[in-house]
């Protein structure tokens, strides 16, 4: 039932919504009033914080997270029906704000200079992923029924951000030994081939 249709057409009708919004564009920051410009603030906070929280607790399909271990059966249910609709309804609606100069601070958060090489590392990562993160949890108890709450959130937390680090490290030697020196030889080929 994961990969049905109805599981990922609200994800891309969001995303289909965000670009028209911005094609079609919106009134400018100064024609309207002192209220919707609170409110759409407000809608940036909301939507902020349902990425974050949707980016930790997951979409309720994986059974070890923590949600799903320590959270009544509801919160996991309710995940598995909306959480993949509310993240991008919440992604699409900061991707307008931000790419339609609407939100300086989120347009200034994403386009900071210190995310460029993430940005560079980060389809790698996806793709080099499991390289790095299957040797961890073989060797890493994460989560443990019946453990003390606060520990097996910790041990979660800490297991992420080591599989993070240990991703984008993988996706630097991948870049730094076949990315990068394709990318050079694209440079050197492309002229020649178009002189031809």
């Amino acid at each position: 039932m994961t990969y049905v249709l109805w599981t990922r057409a609200h994800v891309y009708l969001a995303g289909i919504a965000a670009c028209l919004a911005y094609t079609l564009g919106g009134p400018a920051a100064e024609e309207v009033g002192v209220r919707v410009r609170w409110a759409r603030r407000g809608c940036d906070l909301v939507c902020a914080a349902v990425i974050v929280a949707i980016a930790f607790a997951g979409n309720g399909m994986n059974l070890s997270r923590p949600v799903a271990l320590l959270a009544p059966s509801w919160v996991n249910s309710f995940l598995i029906v909306a959480a993949q609709g509310l993240f991008g309804i919440a992604v699409a609606w900061c991707a307008y704000r931000a790419c339609s100069g609407q939100s300086q601070f989120l347009g200034g958060v994403l386009s900071f200079r210190m995310w460029v090489p993430l940005a560079r590392l980060s389809y790698s990562a996806y793709l080099l992923q499991f390289l790095a993160i299957s040797p961890i949890q073989q060797n890493w108890e994460v989560f443990r029924v019946g453990a003390n709450v606060n520990l097996t959130v910790l041990g979660w937390m800490l297991f992420s951000m080591v599989s993070l680090a240990s991703v984008f490290a993988v996706a630097l030697v991948f870049h730094l030994l076949v990315e990068a020196p394709c990318l050079r030889l694209r440079k050197l080929v492309t002229p020649q081939v178009w002189q031809r």
